[in-house]
This record gives structure tokens, C-alpha cells and sequence, in this order.
């Protein structure tokens, strides 16, 4: 009996270059991200980890190297099956990226309207306001984003991600200016996407995030990935740049720092 070929990632990127003003931030990256697994990508500071999963979600446009959705490379793609690959994606941003000339509800039911412009306004607002419910937002959506604290902005950042129920949630730093419980919100957020067979790629520093929600981990230094692999065969790694972002009890990290509740998720 022929051993099975593993199963095509569901995205990939091959030999990806970025830069910026002459530097190269991305530097001939090649990786992939399996459907249906949280991808956590790590690393030293100004390593290009923000780079790296803009251009896995098609918002910056490699130099040179692919960008493959299902094998197929996004700068050759029709305009219809780009909007479709754009589309069935949510990304969460670094600094939130909210509209500041817009309330809280236009900003969560943008991407909704953009998707299906006849999806009649109040049904868009219902679901905006359930999924801003779910990352522990509770004020009015009729502010603006200058009304909000930094993390009430990132809560609105993933909700508006997540109100299109994508097929790929892309996070840079989710857990960046949040309070013990709002991060507790999101690691639990996180799991239960994986339980529903999302693919998740995360950019993050935050040992415990990487260790409650990783499957698979990348390292990066210097606009190169060092290492890949599973998140327990990294975190085994005696790399010294691997262990100096994972941290000495990364390990430890799967058992302790989050609640019982998260605990039983992971388990």
C-alpha cells in the first residue's frame, strides 16, 4: 500500500521577498499554513512577522516569490476568485486599523455590507453587535473608535474579523493591550475557531497565546524563517534564537497562566 501524500496547505508562499524603501523586511520566505490549524508565527523584534501575514493575506503585494491559495497563485488570479479569496478571510490588525471617521457599528458591519451590499442594515447590525458581545465589548456601537481604550479598539479589530465567520482568521498581536480577562476571552475565542475546523495564522509575542493555541510555529529573525514545525517540536528545539523567543517555560504554558475553563478547551 502507497503511503499517503500529506494533504496540500491551504495557503502557501514561495521564495516571498518584500521591501520597503530599498529593505528588505521579507527575505525569500517560503512556508505554508494546513487548513484547519493554528499557525502562530513568532519572533524578534522588526523580524517581519507583520509583513509575513499581510502578504499571506494578500494585502501587500510580494516583490517578487507566490502567494498560494489551494495552489493556485493570487497575482494570476481572476478578479472574481480574488474578491472570493478575500472574502472568505478576517483579518485583525496590529493597531486595530478602524475607520476613525466612522462609528463602532459601520466599522463592523463594513466587510458584511461589502460582501452582500442587500444584507438589509439591522440584520448586519445584529450580528456586528453579537460578535462585539463575544469579545466582552458592551457599549454603544454608535461611538467612534477615538471614544475607545486601545484594547476596546483591538476587541472591535478581531470582532470585525470574525463577523464574516471566515474561512481563514489572520490575527497580528491579538492579545496587545488587553487585560487578563479580555485575553482570556480571546484564547478562548481562538480554540473554539479551532474546534470548528478555521485556520487560524497569528502573529504574536505572547508565549501563552502560542503555547494554549499553536499547532504549528514559525520563528523568524532578520526577515527569514529559522524554524518550522509543530508547536511541541519546537518548543523541544535547543536553538538559541527559538528559545530565546518561546522562552524558558513555553512548555509549561499549555498548564498554567490561563483559567481551568481554557485549560479543559486545550485538553
Amino acid at each position: 500500500m502507497e503511503d499517503e501524500k500529506p494533504e496540500a496547505p491551504i495557503l502557501a508562499m514561495e521564495d516571498v521577498v518584500c521591501t520597503s524603501q530599498a529593505y528588505e523586511v521579507i527575505k525569500g520566505v517560503s512556508c505554508a499554513f494546513r487548513q484547519g490549524r493554528a499557525t502562530v508565527i513568532m519572533g524578534t523584534s522588526g523580524a517581519g512577522k507583520s509583513t509575513l501575514i499581510k502578504a499571506a493575506a494578500g494585502l501587500i503585494v510580494p516583490d517578487s516569490g507566490r502567494v498560494l491559495f489551494r495552489g493556485k497563485d493570487l497575482s494570476r488570479m481572476p478578479k472574481k476568485e480574488l474578491e472570493a479569496f478575500y472574502f472568505s478571510n478576517g483579518f485583525a490588525f496590529q493597531d486595530s486599523a478602524l475607520w476613525a471617521n466612522m462609528s463602532i457599528g459601520d466599522n463592523l458591519v463594513l466587510p458584511l455590507l461589502a460582501i452582500d451590499p442587500r444584507l438589509p442594515r439591522a440584520k448586519a447590525l445584529e450580528r456586528a453587535k453579537r460578535y462585539a458581545g463575544l469579545l466582552g465589548y458592551s457599549e454603544s456601537l454608535g461611538w467612534r473608535p477615538s471614544q475607545l481604550s486601545l484594547g476596546e479598539q483591538k476587541l472591535i479589530s478581531i470582532a470585525r474579523a470574525l463577523v464574516v465567520e471566515p474561512e481563514i482568521v489572520f490575527m497580528d498581536e491579538p492579545t496587545a493591550f488587553l487585560d487578563d480577562a479580555a485575553c482570556e476571552r480571546i484564547f478562548r475565542i481562538a480554540l473554539d475557531l479551532k474546534a470548528k475546523g478555521k485556520t487560524i495564522v497569528a502573529v504574536t509575542h505572547s508565549t501563552q497565546f502560542a503555547a494554549l493555541v499553536a499547532d504549528d510555529l514559525l520563528v523568524m529573525n532578520q526577515g527569514t524563517v529559522t524554524a518550522a514545525g509543530s508547536y511541541n517540536e519546537l518548543v523541544g528545539m535547543e536553538d538559541g534564537i527559538v528559545r530565546a523567543v518561546m522562552g524558558r517555560k513555553a512548555r509549561e504554558g499549555r498548564r498554567e497562566g490561563a483559567s481551568d475553563e481554557v485549560q479543559d478547551q486545550v485538553r
